[in-house]
């Protein structure tokens, strides 16, 4: 019997909505500290299992059968009844913890009545004040006072006032904590409190780092306006600046910056061959950083490093070949799928196989092998999908990341892995890559002494956030109780069950007229339910698509279409009716509305109606790159309500003074990076926030028309608010599991926010990847004895618990591997400390430091420095391994010191070390003297050099080996041997041999080194 579910909705919204006010009044009123609710409270529970079987007639189970059920999929999951207590409970701050803070915050709104008395000109002043109280003070700064001068500024120039939770936020960050800040709340402002009273305490430059380029421009745009105001320096850093505009930035007392850039900005900077190439290694040391969408960087990339690399030869013809070959081997005979770990093995009849087809008498032949090549394409085969772990485009293979669907622009896989997928899309296989600096978030963000973090989602993996970084996670409460409610899943038999009843609840909601987002993990399942939204047919399903008309709906994937609209189709997918499927692509930084956002829809009518002059002045290119990818501004209906503000803007731009600015100003600014600028200009004329004096006339005039187009569409969209409120609010639906509960929270936290109403529910079926690599089979032959038809649900708390616990597995799967990559990492952070502490000497270091050579006329050479040492240290390398063979001993010094003279005898002895040594300081001698004669500091400049060069050398050699000696130490724990410890110890040794390998090579070089070939 079919089942009927449905989701109940909110129709009364918990209390005034927390909304952005432009006028004083209504932020002023009420100073008295606000009732701490934490995260989930007021939330309404759903409805227990008890409930669903009294008051569902239909439901389709009986109560006996679902304890039979839940009793028997315990069983096949071998959980215990009662879960352990999970141990991020104790790692998290919640609100009684942090009553502490109620005091400070307290003290914060004493002060707002003396602080809101001061001049602009006085309260600018502060900033100096805290200043010298900070040197005065060995670096200590008044919290208090200075939360309140800033809270008073962004008020006076964004027309924002921090409520208490957010000051209280404020707090936990500068005490170090990761904040767990609900959808909504105002993250971003709450970040400019600890990051203005980082930057008074001079340590070095406050860190704000995000994980887009959109919302770390966004940023800087908005918020710096408030750093300025307080005589602040705030800079940018995008993937767009140059290292000058890098070095600036960084330069300043606040960064915004993404974690990306900065990053690899840092490894940049550690293979720069001089000072001048350096942007952010300099003066300033680490101190302050802040991490924007703080899961994303600490947990989602961390098993990914960031890596530069050079590029190398690929066999790319076997590629081809072993691409070829797997197509004819079969899945259970030649080799077996892990999915779990995502690798593959080959069987004895697999090996047999590829070696009589490629005629290699070993795959594992030391001179042609052909292993790695038959195992990274079967990963390729079996694990790597198109459209799901990777896009094509522009016969280019593009990863997409797995945490949030966006393509990883320029990002490649490792160790040939990425020339196995094009060699088998048939597309031309580039290079292959040699790793020459790599270091993970976890490493390079640990380097900061004071690391705070802020997110909407981060209590489940508080443990391993205590663990890897030692921070706590502070759940911070929300402004309002949060009205959303969370229903139980709803579990099918298979896939196509599951699809057609999210078909049909997407439906129903659309006519009721609420809005729908919709939650998928790839691009492949978001196009899929969109053709079932259309009405099509798919695979083959002809009862798939009904007969109802198509459900009109953006679709928001990691293709280019749909991925450059994302902030815009996030912001108005809270409009009346509005269908949105998207996949993990969370719209970062940007809030649904609901009925929608004014201010977005004002953006693009505005960056239309320049588009149109544009192309009449003859921009032609521009113009088609937005016209391409800009969605209809506003509907056919609603033009006539906006003709007023489109005569005036109209008349702006029509004018001849507007037209001259706007030409000069895009071949001035925008000739080189159109797209990215003109989207900025206008969103920061949106921003709210007093313009600049020395605003230029085109953002001025941008900004009148944005505000001017706003406030006519603001009434438009108050009505829709209300009609959606009537409809309960956002509706969002998971169409499955994600790996980490955290993610999944993160799609349920789209509705609901700032006290909004709101559901979430997921749909999910037992085929569904999670519970099918993850031990769902079991589960699945539990429900097959009952025999459930497909388009049957389950609707159970309980059954929701037990696939709950499968998740929870594969949550602590991942974590484990993540504690894994972070013990062996930090075997590698420790060299690559001592590496870069290293070359960073020898990049800065004095010319009398590295090679000083004294004429004093004695005997014996006068030759100081860290040539000097390196020379000696040479020549005890070599000495000793000829003892007994003086002539071989010869030959050996005499190619690494060219023309050294030693005197006649059979042996060398201890005694012969420091004649040795002083011959060849005497070689070194002449050699700087013949380079003095060329350029007076061409000797020290030439050692300088080639030693950074071996550096670099060295340490990507010593990369490689590294990675060897850790596939090797894992095999180690067959033998009951830790291979963390092993790999230590392996990895301890190469550094050492790594050092005076690469000691040995400078002073080669150095000596081999001619001024008029290398000129050449």
């Amino acid at each position: 019997m079919a089942c009927r579910y449905w989701f109940a909705f909110v129709t009364a919204h918990a209390g005034a909505r927390a909304q952005r006010h432009r006028g004083p009044a209504p932020l002023r009123r009420g100073r008295a500290l606000l009732p701490l609710h934490p995260v989930g409270h007021g939330t309404v529970r759903p409805p227990s299992d008890s409930a669903l079987g009294r008051g569902r007639a239909h439901r389709g189970w009986q109560m006996n059968l679902l304890d039979g059920l839940r009793k028997a999929v315990r069983k096949g999951l071998g959980d215990e009844r009662k879960p352990a207590r999970s141990p991020q409970t104790i790692l998290v701050q919640d609100d009684r913890a942090l009553q502490r803070y109620e005091p400070r915050v307290k003290r914060v709104n004493e002060l707002e009545d003396a602080i809101e008395q001061l001049s602009d000109e006085d309260l600018a002043a502060k900033t100096a004040e805290f200043r010298r109280r900070a040197q005065a003070g060995g670096g200590d700064v008044p919290v208090e006072e200075a939360f309140a001068v800033a809270r008073e500024a962004a008020f006076r120039v964004l027309g924002l006032r921090h409520y208490d939770v957010q000051v209280l936020g404020g707090l936990a960050l500068l005490d170090g904590c990761v904040a767990e800040i609900a959808t909504g709340e105002g993250k971003t402002l709450v970040a400019v409190l600890p990051a203005y009273v980082a930057a008074l305490t001079g340590r070095g430059t406050s860190f704000v780092v995000t994980v887009n380029d959109y919302l770390a421009r966004r940023d800087y745009e908005t918020m710096g306006q408030v750093f300025r105001f307080l005589g602040l320096s705030v800079g940018l850093v995008h993937s767009g600046s140059t290292p000058e505009e890098r070095r600036r930035a960084y330069a300043c007392d606040i960064s915004y910056v993404t974690n990306s850039e900065l990053g690899f900005d840092y490894l940049r900077d550690h293979l720069a061959l001089s000072v001048e190439a350096q942007v952010l290694v300099g003066d300033k040391p680490f101190y302050f950083c802040l991490l924007d969408e703080a899961d994303s960087i600490m947990i989602d990339e961390a098993r990914t490093p960031l890596i530069i690399s050079q590029s190398v030869a690929a066999p790319s013809a076997k590629y081809e070949a072993a691409a070829k070959l797997v197509q004819y081997l079969r899945r259970g005979h030649h080799y077996e799928v892990l999915e779990r770990e995502r690798t593959v093995t080959l069987t004895e009849e697999g090996e047999s196989t590829c070696e009589q087809a490629l005629k290699v008498p070993s795959l594992y032949d030391a001179s042609e092998s052909w292993a790695q090549l038959v195992l990274n394409a079967l990963k390729a085969k079996e694990l790597f999908r198109r459209d799901v772990e990777y896009v094509v485009r522009d016969a280019q293979v593009l990863i997409v990341d797995e945490n949030t669907g966006r393509v990883l622009e320029g990002r490649r896989w490792s160790d040939g892995l990425h020339q196995a997928v094009e060699a088998k899309e048939r597309i031309p296989v580039l290079k292959e890559t040699q790793t020459a600096a790599s270091i993970s978030y976890q490493s390079f963000f640990r380097l900061f002494p004071a690391l705070c973090g802020m997110t909407g989602t981060i209590a489940t993996d508080a443990a391993e956030v205590q663990k890897l970084y030692g921070l706590w996670v502070a759940r911070v409460p929300t402004a309002l109780p949060v009205a959303r409610k969370d229903y139980p899943d709803v579990v099918f038999k298979t896939q196509r069950g599951k699809l057609r009843a999210v078909m049909r609840e997407v439906r129903r909601l659309h006519r009721l007229g609420a809005p729908v987002l919709v939650g998928t993990t790839s691009i492949e399942a978001s196009e899929q339910l969109s053709r079932y939204l259309n009405g099509e047919e798919c695979d083959g399903d002809a009862t798939a698509a009904t007969a109802a008309e198509p459900v009109p709906h953006d679709v928001l994937n990691a293709r280019p279409e749909s991925a450059e609209r994302e902030s815009e189709i996030v912001a108005q997918a809270g409009r009346r009716g509005a269908v949105t499927v998207a996949t993990n692509m969370a719209g970062r930084g940007t809030d649904i509305l609901l009925g929608g956002n004014a201010d977005f829809i004002a953006q693009v009518y505005v960056r239309e109606r320049l588009l149109r002059e544009l192309a009449r002045r003859g921009h032609v290119q521009v113009v088609e790159w937005f016209a391409e990818r800009m969605f209809p501004a506003l509907e056919a209906g609603q033009e006539a309500s906006l003709t007023e503000a489109i005569e005036q803007l109209a008349t702006y731009v029509e004018e001849q003074l507007l037209l001259l600015e706007l030409d000069a100003e895009w071949r001035r600014r925008f000739q080189e990076q159109p797209r990215d600028t003109l989207r900025t200009v206008i969103a920061t004329a949106m921003d709210f926030g007093r313009a600049a004096t020395d605003e230029p006339s085109l953002e001025r005039r941008l900004r009148q028309a944005v505000e001017q187009c706003a406030e006519t569409f603001t009434p438009v969209m108050e009505r829709e608010r209300k009609a959606v409120l009537d409809a309960g609010g956002l509706q969002v639906i998971g169409t499955e599991r994600h790996e980490s509960r955290r993610v999944d929270n993160q799609l349920r936290g789209r509705a609901g926010r700032q006290g909004d109403p709101g559901t979430s529910r997921f749909f999910l079926a037992l085929d569904d990847d999670l519970f099918r690599v993850f031990g769902g089979d079991r589960v699945r032959n539990i429900v097959d004895a009952f025999r459930i038809s497909e388009t049957t649900p389950i609707e159970s708390e309980r059954v929701t618990e037990a696939l709950n616990a499968v998740q929870m597995r594969v949550e602590q799967y991942y974590a484990d591997m993540r504690q894994t990559l972070f013990a062996y990492d930090e075997v590698l952070a420790t060299q690559r400390q001592v590496l870069y502490t290293q070359r960073n000497r020898m990049l800065r270091a004095d010319a009398a430091d590295l090679l000083q050579v004294e004429d004093d006329g004695r005997d014996g050479a006068s030759v100081r420095g860290v040539m000097a040492e390196w020379v000696r240290q040479t020549v005890m390398d070599i000495v000793p391994n000829f003892v007994n063979d003086r002539a071989g001993a010869l030959r050996k010094l005499e190619q690494f010191f060219p023309g050294i003279a030693l005197g006649a005898g059979d042996s060398f002895t201890a005694a012969d070390f420091e004649p040795a040594a002083q011959a060849a300081l005497r070689v070194l001698q002449d050699k700087c003297a013949a380079l003095r004669q060329r350029a007076p500091t061409q000797d020290t400049a030439a050692f300088r050099y080639l030693a950074l060069v071996q550096y670099d050398r060295a340490w990507a050699r010593h990369l490689k080996e590294l990675g060897f000696t850790r596939d090797f130490a894992s095999l180690q724990s067959l033998k009951q041997v830790d291979p963390v410890q092993e790999f230590q110890r392996q990895g301890y040794a190469l550094f050492q041999r790594m050092q005076d390998t690469m000691r040995r090579d400078t002073v080669y070089s150095f000596f081999q080194y001619d001024p008029e070939q290398a000129a050449r």
